[in-house]
């Protein structure tokens, strides 16, 4: 041991204390020769004894469980005040009066702007003495008054800490200073601070750090770091070590200005930033009311989750605020299955703080109905290009690696054998094959319309593809008959020898042509089990596997606005009720409607994406549901649907792990590499919670 004092320099307290402030070490103190006491600063205790026990308990909360029935939404409000440069007193007070109003909208986090209390266009104002005064006064009446609201709080101010000034977000809840955050990317007059330390301000202990994370005791999944635009943005960036170290949400103070160059670059920036840390990231602006002597702020303000949009607003749209409920849950459920990795990086600081969340009511956020493809309304073409692309240049790989030129596909003038024909001729116009080698054939049967029929005939032969027809209707009533089955029984048995006769067909026709057989079954049905085993459930290769309902409705429409020669049949295929067309029906109209027996599309394509990719719980997509879906369907509808997606999804498991290979389109996918399940595993726990509600 080092720095060691005898027992009877106790007295000697002048000394002791230049001592242990000198070595920054603890003074370790002998008793009859033997250590007894040990003496040090406080600062060495906070930085190294109680900044250790913090390190500890943050390793245990990434283990805690949630004691909150929140479904891990999180409401948090932006507001751009409109400020008075230097009129510390009127910013204050509209600061304080917003307060009231987050609260009665349910908010948790409040957050305001960059140098709230000041303004950020004070320039040299910030030197003068009376403006710190002023903004200690204030800073203590918002401790004061957050007393009142269960609100998390930060706002911007100028703090002058050891002959120093800082440009700093400060972090109130309920009467006490959280954590004072200074920010690094700064110019004169400010100072960069970038180590941590503690601080006495407003007689309180405070953590003066960029590194602090804030976790609610009582949701502790929940893991919020305090931030700056330029420094979010900045090559001096700690929101990817923040994120490893479990934050989620991240506020991020800004003063954005508004330069030509710069258009949509904090917005984008930001985005991406949200999409690579897989985080959330509450981005307040500036806005009207600071000085334009130089440059012009606009207000703009926006929220990312995932790098998916929350909210945002326009830049000078006049909107000064937002309020949104964001999703932890989504976020910790992507990292978990995304294989997120945490660490434990040195000289981060956890501190805690009880705020109770519970349900909303409401949600305060939009889910996109098609959450595939977001502006579903609005076809682009560029996007239709480019999904088509990756399909085609799959199965460009596939034909090169076993050497074919030809390929079989089953049309029927259904949207799903359209799209893998549409794939298929973008494949071998890349590659120059002779459209010829493209072999389509038709197969009606008992339940085939005209409409259909003739539909597929049209598409052929304007797509200039071969086109067969092979009646099966004799071969399935002999099948039917071989095997003693009633013919005016129409079951299962009934349906599938017709799905089961086409693919034989096909596959043999394939051998004969030494072609490539191609599925054209979609993911909806993949999911929903809506095909039949060793009938269309196979192929030598599957276009579509990856491609929801929506989506292949979407691409025929994008495919139509590209061609104008088969525009016309393409979205009389689209505007045709969806059906296996297996049922005998009346007066040539299709008689077995798909969504009349499993539901609407629409409704399970959202199921499918967000069970998939968010792994939410059954009561979580039920209320996600009913406020997206609200002006489609009533409640009941949804609850019944749901349950039998549920139902369908795990007992035909055994169906997608014996499909064939296929081409992935986006991250929601069905095939062995990306979900791995037991083919007998048991839907009960799904509808046990569902029938709770």
């Amino acid at each position: 041991m080092k720095n060691i004092i005898p027992i009877t320099e106790l007295r000697n307290t002048v000394k002791i204390d230049e001592l242990v402030n000198k070595v920054n070490e603890p003074v370790f103190v002998t008793k009859n020769g033997y250590s007894d006491l040990v003496i040090m600063s406080h600062e060495y205790y906070l930085n190294n004894f109680y900044h250790q026990k913090k390190k500890e308990q943050i390793i245990n909360t990434f283990k805690s469980e949630d004691r909150t029935p929140s479904f891990g939404f999180f409401r948090v409000k932006t507001v751009s005040i409109k400020v008075e440069p230097g009129n510390i007193d009127a910013n204050l007070t509209s600061i304080i009066n917003e307060l009231d109003t987050a609260f009665n909208e349910g908010v948790h986090l409040l957050q305001f702007q960059e140098l709230t209390l000041t303004g950020s266009s004070i320039d040299d104002v910030i030197y003068m003495n009376p403006l710190f005064k002023k903004v200690d006064s204030a800073i203590k009446t918002i401790k004061n008054e957050s007393k009142k609201f269960p609100l998390l709080i930060v706002f911007g101010a100028p703090l002058k800490i050891d002959g120093h000034i800082y440009n700093c977000a400060i972090t109130v809840f309920e009467g006490e200073i959280l954590s004072i955050t200074p920010k690094r990317n700064v110019k004169t007059p400010f100072n960069k601070m970038t180590e941590n330390k503690f601080i006495n301000y407003l007689g309180e202990e405070v953590i003066f750090s960029r590194k602090n994370i804030l976790i609610n005791n009582y949701f502790p999944s929940l893991k919020i770091a305090i931030s700056f635009g330029d420094d979010v943005l900045s090559s001096h960036s700690n929101v990817g070590e923040l994120c490893q170290m479990g934050v989620n949400l991240i506020c991020s103070v800004s003063s954005f200005k508004e330069l030509l160059e710069n258009k949509d670059y904090y917005y984008s920036a930001t985005k991406n930033i949200s999409k690579i840390n897989q985080t959330i990231i509450i981005t307040s602006n500036s806005s009207y009311g600071e000085s334009t002597s130089d440059s012009v702020s606009s207000g703009h303000q926006f929220i990312f989750e995932l790098g998916d949009e929350v909210i945002s607003n326009k830049p000078f749209d006049g909107v000064s605020s937002l309020v949104a409920d964001v999703d932890i849950d989504k976020i910790n459920q992507y990292r978990l299955k995304s294989g997120f990795e945490y660490q434990i990086i040195e000289d981060y600081s956890l501190i805690g703080f009880n705020l109770l969340v519970t349900n909303p009511d409401k949600l305060i956020r939009r889910y996109d109905k098609n959450p595939f493809i977001k502006d579903y309304k609005n076809v682009s073409i560029d996007l239709t290009k480019y999904i088509l692309n990756i399909q085609a240049h799959g199965l460009i790989k596939r034909l090169n690696a076993i050497n074919q030129h030809k390929v079989i596909l089953g049309l029927s003038g259904g949207l799903d054998s359209t799209l893998a024909l549409l794939v298929a001729v973008e494949a071998f116009k890349i590659l120059h094959y002779d459209l010829k080698d493209i072999i389509c054939v038709t197969m009606p049967a008992f339940g085939t319309t005209s409409k259909t029929k003739n539909n597929a005939t049209i598409l052929a032969e304007k797509l200039n593809v071969t086109l067969r027809e092979i009646n099966i209707s004799e071969s399935v009533l002999l099948h039917l008959k071989d095997i003693g089955h009633d013919l005016n029984v129409k079951d299962v048995a009934y349906e599938n020898a017709q799905a089961r006769e086409r693919t034989q067909i096909l596959m043999d026709i394939a051998n004969k042509e030494n072609a490539l057989q191609l599925g054209t079954g979609d993911l909806s049905e993949l999911c929903l089990g809506w095909c039949t085993y060793n009938g269309d459930q196979m192929s030598m290769y599957s276009l579509n596997s990856s491609i929801p309902k929506t989506m292949v409705q979407y691409l025929c429409i994008g495919y139509s606005m590209m061609n104008e020669n088969i525009k016309d049949v393409l979205l009389d295929i689209v505007g045709t009720p969806i059906s296996p067309e297996l049922i005998p029906g009346r007066d040539d109209k299709i008689s077995q409607k798909t969504e009349d027996i499993i539901g609407p599309y629409f409704l399970h394509d959202f199921i499918i994406y967000h069970f998939l990719r968010y792994s939410y719980s059954p009561k979580k997509l039920y209320k996600i549901l009913c406020e997206t879906f609200k002006d489609d369907l009533n409640e009941e509808e949804i609850l019944k649907w749901l349950k039998l997606f549920y139902r369908r999804f795990f007992q035909n498991q055994f169906k997608r792990t014996a499909s064939p290979d296929g081409i992935k389109i986006s991250t929601v996918s069905v095939s062995k590499k990306d979900l791995s399940l037991p083919s007998d595993i048991s839907s009960q726990m799904f509808i046990d919670e569902l029938n709770s509600i």
